[in-house]
Formats: C-alpha cells, structure tokens, sequence
C-alpha cells in the first residue's frame, strides 16, 4: 500500500503527517499477489507509514467501521477473537439519514449538512456499553468517491520517485481534477508475463476530508477509508469462499448500491478490471429503468471483459452479488445471462457465521458486508 500526498490524517499514527509534495512510498504485492501485504485489493486512502515502518508501528486496526450509504448509515463492532478465535460481531444498526442529507460524487460536497449526519452517528455509538473506549472508526465509502485506474507497465524505475512520477504522469491524464488537490494511493501487482500491474486510487481532498470530519465531530480518528466493493471482496476473501476460484481463474464482485453500478474482477488475485458507474435511474421509484440500467451496464462490462480481457478463453469461477439499500428487482438471470455465472449473493450469516449474526437480520447484513470486510477482514 502507499501513501497518500496530502496531509493525512494519522488515524492514530505514530509519526507526523507528511506535507504536500513528499513522494509515497510503494509496497509491492497485496492480497495473494506475489510479494505479500495486507490481505486488502486495493490501498486505502489514508496511511502514512512507508511500509518497511508499518509492519513494526502502525497501530491495529479498529473493530469499529461506519458504511455511509445516500439514505442511511449503518454502524458496525466487531471485536477481536482470544487466540486465533473467530471475532464476534458486537453491534450492528442502521440509522436512516433525511433525504439529501448525503449525495455521494467525486467532485460535488457529498454532505449538505454534516452536523445532521454527525448527531445520527453519535446516537447510535451512545448506544454501545463501551463508548467511552472506542476512539477509532474506519469509513466505508460509497464507491462514487474516488476513482480507480489500473496501469499497465512493462517498466517501472527501480528509484521510488521516479516511479511515482512515471505512475502520475499515467494518471493526471485519466482524471477530471488536478492531482495536486486529490489523495492519492497506490499498490503494485508483478505480472506473470513480465512488468506490473499498478492499482491508483484517487479522490479529492475536499471530498474525503467532510468524511472524516463527520466523525472527528464525536472525537473519533478515523482508521482507514477505504471503497465498499473493495470490502465486500475482503470480507469475501475472509469466509474461504473464493480461494480455490481466485488461484484456477477470475472471481467478480458486483456491488450495487445507492444507485451506483460497480464491478470489481479478480484474475488469480490480481486486479484485472473496474468500473464504477451511476445508474440513471431510481431503485424504488422507478424499478424496471433501473433494472434496464443495470442490464445495460452489465452488457457494456462483459463485452470489454470477453473482447479486452481475455474473457473467452478465461472462466469466471464465481461472481458475487451484494444489493444494498431497498434493491429489490431480480438481477441473478440478468447477471448469468451476461456473465455465464449465476451469481451467489453476499450473505454474511451463511458465508461466515459469527457470534451476533444469529439474530440480526440477513439484508442488513448483506449491507454491512463491507463493514465486516474492512475490520475483521483485514485482521485475518
């Protein structure tokens, strides 16, 4: 994972922020890609320890993570096992925030009034026995956050400036923004064939930071920020369920959520695509256009895939499927009439039963998916 280039917050680092202009440090390898790391498919948006310093100081990550979603957030605690024991799910609760409240976007202001969602969250940490205890939570943004772009690069220069140089160089035409107002992040993937794959994650400061600052309004650091289709194959990858797939062909991840199409595809561990798109139409006010705007999405991205990518002569081994909010049209023929693979849906209760699960109910598990995956899924 790298740094970002703009004062970060620490999240309780031990070391100073570092100031705009710093070159970031890159870590090769991620999450079963060769070379190691984190068990994460993409670097977040706010740590600051050059790697060769973070596996010795930077500090565990917390059990507490918030999901912000367009109409409502939703709180959850896990808590570490004793022993090598499986966590246990303390708290989970979804809090309905007033309509406008949260328009995610890459460039607007998300938050038209952040005290509002700032009082909502604090109610709902009230709530927990042990609030007085918790002063760290890592944010699950929604995907329209930032951008992630994908390089390709048959050769990279051994000095880590000029490599962070040759990689912006790559990105600033790719974006609608200038690269010096945006946080930015990077991890390095070797291909087999020779060079690597370089995952660039982007978003603007100004819009990152009114994240952040609904939570520091409670005296809470924030953790990590990180995308939800990013978490929702963490906590995939944690439940076991795709291992076997990942290392024989390609594992897809599709999120949809706040009127918004992501797809995330995985080639033996390494990213091989993404796509984030809105859709133009609203879920539950006008079913079958968004239906039709998921299907035309779905055909757009398994063309690239198939003619792009390899797809016909690759197999996808699985394809997961996460609805979040109150999605309710079929999806699994639309998915396997595109994709050739019915889609298994992200159900934490089946997938990985934890203590707490029993009682709480499957659909707003399915949403705090990406929640379990950027806490207890990074512990594993």
């Amino acid at each position: 994972m790298v740094d970002d280039t703009k004062n970060t917050p620490g999240a309780g680092s031990p070391v100073p922020r570092r100031t705009v202009g710093k070159v970031p440090d890159v870590e090769r390898g991620a999450a079963g890609a060769p070379g190691g790391g984190r068990k994460t498919f993409l670097p977040e948006l706010n740590l600051e320890l050059p790697p060769w310093v973070a596996r010795y100081l930077r500090p565990s990550l917390p059990g507490l993570a918030v999901i912000f979603q367009k109409d409502a957030l939703v709180l959850v605690h896990m808590v570490r096992g004793i022993r090598g024991a499986a966590p246990t799910l303390a708290h989970i609760s979804q809090h309905t925030l007033p309509e406008g409240t949260l328009t995610p976007g890459l460039s607007e202001p998300n938050f038209s009034a952040p005290a509002e969602a700032s009082a909502r969250l604090g109610r709902a940490l009230d709530a927990l026995p042990n609030r007085r205890k918790l002063n760290r939570i890592s944010i699950v943004l929604p995907d329209a956050c930032a951008r992630m772009i994908l390089l390709d690069l048959k050769e990279i220069p051994k000095s880590r400036g000029q490599a962070d140089q040759m990689i912006r160089w790559q990105v600033r035409k790719r974006v609608p923004f200038k690269l010096d107002d945006a946080r930015l992040s990077m991890q390095r993937f070797p291909l087999a064939g020779g060079g690597e794959r370089v995952a660039v994650v982007l978003g603007l400061e100004r819009i990152l930071a009114q994240y952040e600052q609904v939570v520091s309004a409670l005296d809470l650091k924030p953790g990590l920020l990180d995308l939800a289709t990013m978490n929702m194959a963490n906590f995939c990858s944690m439940a076991g369920q795709d291992q076997a797939e990942a290392d024989a062909g390609d594992v897809v991840f599709l999120n949809i959520a706040d009127e918004e199409f992501s797809i995330f595809i995985l080639r033996r561990r390494v990213p091989l695509f993404y796509r984030s798109r809105p859709l133009l139409h609203d879920a539950v006010r006008q079913p079958g256009e968004c239906l039709s705007d998921v299907r035309r999405e779905l055909i757009t991205s398994s063309a690239y895939y198939r003619d792009r990518l390899g797809g016909a002569e690759e197999r996808i081994r699985r394809v997961w499927l996460r609805v979040a909010g109150q999605t309710s049209f079929p999806l699994d023929e639309a998915v396997k009439a595109t994709l050739g693979t019915m889609p298994q849906r992200v159900e934490p209760q089946r997938l990985l039963p934890l203590e707490g699960m029993a009682a709480v109910d499957a659909g707003l598990l399915e949403l705090a998916a990406p929640a379990l995956g950027i806490t207890a899924g990074r512990w594993s």
